[in-house]
């Protein structure tokens, strides 16, 4: 008797699929349910395949570069802004302002932003018109003083003419009527002496009384003649000598020569100052800014320069109260001034004897209201102030001072400036 296939019991009854883990849908095994009259189908066993490993994202190493990057740029940041260096200052440097003497308009500009000038050359001539008024009519009062002052010369001339003229003939009469006076005098003088002896003879009897009463009436008359005459002549000289002062008498022409002379100074001073619009340069110095050109119109007072002063240029560090006494005149520093890649050489010239506040600028770099003291200490390598040299150096520019051991072994020690330049030209 033949016995009953033997039917395999299904691992997974409650489903009639069964999947194995990880493998491919190819191996799945399908089998019939339990109470089905068919015959089951026979169950393959799964094919065993290696599971596929797992892959690393690339983007983790694109991400950790960019983290190392932004750490290192913050660190370097951090160390260049707060750790690098020991003290922080800004350039300063002495700006002339050039102005305007007076409103007018620009006739010419001589010179161009960046340009070296010397003291006294010229930069700029500018025109007014209300001084050209006051020329033009300056010099026509001249004129006209110049014409009143000639008519006053020759009628002065024909009038001393006249009187020259009058004195001659007045003269003429003073000196006949001084003739006459002394011939009349010499008469009274016989008169005199007769007059006596007829009165000496009248006593004696001799002479009658007649001829004694005419002696004495001739003795009067010629006397009172001889009164008149002096009389006369005294009112002479009293013309003649008002003649003199007449001839002499130059009040008018004096006026018109000394109203004149005036006119001439004040045009004198106007030119001096029409020359203040031949705009020249203070000191010795570059050119800043040119803030107007030619044909414009400025008022009174308007900056048309600026010059920055030859070797007026200075670095004023601000040092930490604490530190000030590491610092003394004479001492070479080697700071940094942006955008130079190398330090530019300064000598400290002075330490401020007060306490200050950092600038806006530098406020970062110290604690709040922290007391520093200024340092100032001039360029030693050269021409600082030319922008388009080597070493440009700026006025309001950062400069740094780096730590440097033989900052503060220099300090420590006592060196001299020059001593400290070597070593670091050494290192």
């Amino acid at each position: 008797m033949a016995s009953a296939p033997t039917t395999s019991k299904p691992e997974n009854s409650a489903k009639g699929r069964v999947r194995s883990v990880g493998f491919p849908r190819s191996s799945e095994a399908f089998v019939s349910a339990p109470g089905d009259g068919k015959q089951n189908a026979q169950v393959q066993p799964p094919t065993q395949l290696r599971p596929t490993p797992r892959k690393r994202s690339k983007g983790r190493l694109f991400i950790s570069m960019i983290l190392l990057s932004v750490f290192g740029s913050l660190g370097y940041i951090l160390w260049n802004e707060l750790v690098r260096y020991q003290a922080y200052g800004t350039m300063e440097g002495r700006v002339v302002p050039v102005a305007v003497p007076w409103s007018g308009i620009i006739e010419a500009v001589h010179v161009q932003d960046g340009q070296y000038v010397t003291e006294g050359q010229l930069l700029a001539v500018i025109d007014s018109a209300e001084l050209q008024i006051r020329m033009a009519k300056l010099e026509d009062d001249i004129r006209l003083a110049q014409a009143a002052l000639t008519t006053r010369e020759s009628e002065l001339q024909s009038r001393q003419h006249e009187l020259a003229i009058d004195r001659l003939r007045s003269q003429s009469e003073y000196d006949q009527l001084l003739s006459q006076l002394h011939s009349e005098r010499a008469k009274l003088a016989e008169l005199k002496a007769q007059n006596q002896a007829i009165s000496q003879l009248e006593y004696k009897g001799v002479v009658p009384n007649v001829e004694v009463s005419q002696s004495s009436s001739a003795f009067q008359g010629q006397q009172l003649r001889v009164q008149s005459l002096e009389q006369a002549i005294e009112r002479y000289q009293v013309g003649l000598d008002a003649l003199d002062k007449r001839i002499e008498d130059n009040q008018g022409i004096a006026s018109d020569q000394s109203r004149l002379n005036n006119l001439i100074d004040e045009r004198q001073r106007l030119i001096q100052y029409q020359l203040l619009g031949e705009i020249r340069s203070p000191v010795n110095g570059r050119i800043l800014r040119v803030g107007h050109w030619k044909g414009e119109f400025v008022e009174l007072s308007t900056e048309l320069f600026e010059v920055l002063q030859a070797d007026s240029l200075r670095a004023v560090l601000y040092v930490k109260q604490s530190q000030a006494a590491d610092y003394r005149a004479g001492q070479s520093l080697q700071m940094l001034v942006p955008p130079n890649d190398q330090d530019c050489p300064f000598t400290v010239e002075r330490i401020d004897d007060e306490t200050t506040t950092p600038p806006l600028n530098l406020a970062r770099y110290f604690r709040k209201d922290e007391k520093l003291v200024k340092v100032i200490a001039k360029p030693s390598g050269g021409d600082f102030s030319d922008t388009q040299a080597a070493k440009p150096v700026w006025i309001g520019a950062e400069v740094r001072l780096p730590y440097r051991l033989l900052n503060f072994l220099d300090a420590a020690s006592g060196k001299s400036s020059s001593t400290a330049t070597q070593q670091l030209a050494a290192q």
